[in-house]
């Protein structure tokens, strides 16, 4: 079971329009994401292999594996700020907000390289697909994407 949380936060102006103080015509965009995922992970040759007459196992120096899975990904997508009404051409103040919980896939693949008997670096890519629709204050817009690829390094301890 793997499980995080991810926050994003930018901010986005028009191209090519100011307001009538000739400054940008700004939006705030907030995603928060909170993926649980459940996974299977193969090594395709193992994690250790046989030494000595007595066939005791070490561990591989360098560990691949692939994987996959399914998640559920719970989110919060808001928008606030100034937008351009371009019917009537003038700029508005508004707010748009969007929170729901969506079905996804994702694919891993990776690197463990034990440094102790316990301990291990890690390196991964992921690559997840994740689509779901939007709040009616969003009305005609396309499904949003939230899925994407990471690379992601770290460190993993065996208890």
């Amino acid at each position: 079971v793997d499980m995080g949380v991810s926050f994003g936060w930018t901010t986005t102006e028009y191209a090519d329009y100011v307001d009538e103080y000739n400054m940008p015509i700004e939006t705030d965009i907030q995603l928060t994401i909170v993926p649980i995922e459940v996974g299977l992970r193969i090594n395709p040759i193992g994690r250790s292999h046989e030494v000595g007459q007595f066939n005791a196992k070490t561990k591989n120096a360098i560990i691949p594996y692939v994987g996959g899975g399914v998640g559920l990904y719970i989110y919060d997508y808001i928008e606030f700020g100034d937008y351009i009404d371009f019917y009537n051409d003038y700029i508005v103040y508004a707010e748009f907000e969007s929170t729901d919980v969506a079905v996804g896939f994702f694919v891993v693949g990776g690197l463990e390289i034990p440094i102790g008997p316990d301990m291990s670096l890690l390196a991964e890519y992921k690559k997840s697909w994740v689509k779901c629709g939007l709040s009616d204050s969003f009305e005609g817009f396309d499904d949003f994407d939230l899925g994407g690829q990471t690379i992601s390094l770290g460190v993993t301890m065996s208890f």
